[in-house]
């Protein structure tokens, strides 16, 4: 019993490790993507499951596989359900884990009838969920999944539901770096295109206190936009037009 006692204590302190130094490299990434794919990586590491998926609550409300690790195909990442329902709706609405020995036949979840068809193809049986919570709100769930009937123990729960915690902040900063760095490229493309609109502006005042003709502005304006000018007079009638990089094309006299 003793010997049982320390073997277990062993494979505790070795999961925990293994835990404190997977969380330790999510807060080292920041791309999106990238932390998704680290996620299940680690989570199929830490359970030792046939495949491990991640899924996210879209704008549409439905929930999409976004990583996985371990063989599972295109088709069934591809699918994206209501997020009340299935397993991964038990998981969102209770924000606790639930898992289910046979999936298919489980009488406990509600199914979806296209998810159902993608689990009878893949050969998904068991199916442990765990909620990604931010800011007390489930935004998706971390999967676990095997091809034949197994029961999941409370200690693979917990370790899963753990790491998914520690997930769940690594996912808010991925998505507030990202966030931020749209932001700063809209501000970028929005000060390149006021110092544009500056230099526009002193070219053609300067053009204008010269003494440049109705003509030369059009063409400043012209060379500026990369297209073409067309000044009309008061009646709506074109007295002068000019291309970009090209000679005055033919116009009424100015």
């Amino acid at each position: 019993m003793a010997s049982g006692s320390g073997s277990a204590e062993t494979r505790r302190q070795r999961e925990l490790a293994s835990l404190y130094a997977t969380v330790k490299s999510l807060t080292a990434l920041g791309e999106l993507d990238e932390v998704l794919q680290s996620i299940v990586h680690h989570a199929h590491d830490l359970i030792g499951t046939d495949f491990t998926y991640l899924s996210l609550v879209g704008a549409d409300g439905r929930l999409s596989a976004r990583a996985s690790e371990g063989t599972v195909s295109p088709t069934f990442l591809a699918a994206a359900i209501p997020a009340g329902v299935g397993l991964g709706g038990k998981v969102l609405a209770s924000r606790s884990p639930h898992w289910v020995r046979d999936y298919a036949a489980s009488a406990v979840i509600e199914h979806d009838p296209d998810f159902d068809r993608l689990v009878t193809t893949e050969k998904l049986v068991a199916l442990l969920g765990v909620p990604l919570v931010i800011r007390g709100e489930a935004v998706g769930a971390l999967f676990a999944a095997d091809r034949s009937e197994r029961s999941f123990q409370a200690d693979e729960i917990a370790l899963l539901n753990a790491f998914a915690d520690h997930a769940a902040v690594a996912l808010d900063n991925a998505r507030l770096y990202e966030a931020s760095r749209t932001a700063l490229q809209e501000l970028q493309v929005a000060y390149r295109k006021s110092e544009r609109a500056q230099a526009i502006h002193e070219a053609l005042t300067g053009a204008v206190l010269g003494g440049g003709t109705p003509g030369d502005v059009a063409q400043l304006l012209a060379d500026q936009l990369a297209g073409s000018v067309t000044l009309l007079d008061h009646t709506g009638t074109a007295v002068v037009r000019r291309d970009s990089a090209s000679s005055p094309c033919p116009a009424p006299a100015e």
